[in-house]
């Protein structure tokens, strides 16, 4: 696992969201790799540093940001969950308002980056966890120029995505690689979600590499030894 520090008061000023860095000590040049970690619902800036193993020696940059909303059971969120709207059409046009919302911050953290942080590589990777895999399949197929690879581990592709093509784009610009890996046992997020984003990826003809393997909410050793092999075949020719 790669160390990461915390970004400075300035950086995090200028990018908008609290995140932690992780920058070669050899320089970075158009063929350094970066690497998004994206956590889920009540997480922070620090808790996706173990999938930093999958790409320790490919000399990367690795930045994590930290969701800008305080949960109520802990931790940091993308968008709020509220489980109280029951009708089917209200609760997705609020989702739809708040995927919006989070996605401008994103996309603003990601515009930051270069100046920041130096970054030149055009191969930008995104590993998002559970939510962090909806916010972040949801900005791929709105700005698939941004990415050249996006896992969704133990996650999934938002209801108003799927179901109204909310978000994706009609441009021409070719989609990134996609990877995902899910736990048959996942009460969570269940292995249907994952199902459901595969099929939508495929119909959408995007390249997608698919993994499941018997554990819950979580991604599993011979899943993280599939996501470095994915990682690998992106950016080692």
């Amino acid at each position: 696992m790669l160390t990461p520090r915390p970004a400075s008061n300035s950086a995090i000023s200028l990018s908008g969201l609290i995140h932690s860095v992780h920058l070669p000590h050899e320089g970075t040049s158009t063929n350094t790799p970066l690497v998004l970690l994206v956590h889920g619902r009540a997480g922070n800036d620090r808790v996706m540093w173990t999938f930093s193993s999958t790409v320790k020696g490919l000399n990367p940059i690795v930045i994590a940001p930290q969701a800008p909303l305080s949960d109520p059971i802990g931790g940091f969120s993308w968008w709020p969950i509220d489980e109280s709207i029951q009708d089917p059409e209200e609760r997705m046009t609020k989702n739809h308002a708040q995927l919006n919302t989070a996605l401008e911050k994103l996309e603003h953290f990601i515009s930051t980056l270069p100046a920041l942080y130096g970054i030149k590589t055009k191969n930008i990777i995104a590993m998002g966890f559970s939510q962090g895999a909806g916010i972040i399949s949801t900005l791929s197929l709105k700005r698939p120029e941004l990415f050249s690879g996006v896992a969704l581990l133990a996650g999934f592709v938002p209801r108003v995505v799927v179901q109204r093509n909310a978000f994706v784009s009609t441009t021409t610009t070719p989609r990134p690689n996609y990877f995902i890996f899910h736990g048959t046992e996942d009460q969570m997020v269940p292995i249907k979600r994952a199902e459901q984003a595969r099929d939508f990826l495929i119909g959408l003809g995007c390249a997608v590499e698919y993994h499941t393997d018997a554990v819950k909410h979580k991604v599993s050793a011979s899943g993280i030894k599939a996501l470095k092999c994915w990682v690998d075949g992106l950016l080692i020719s």
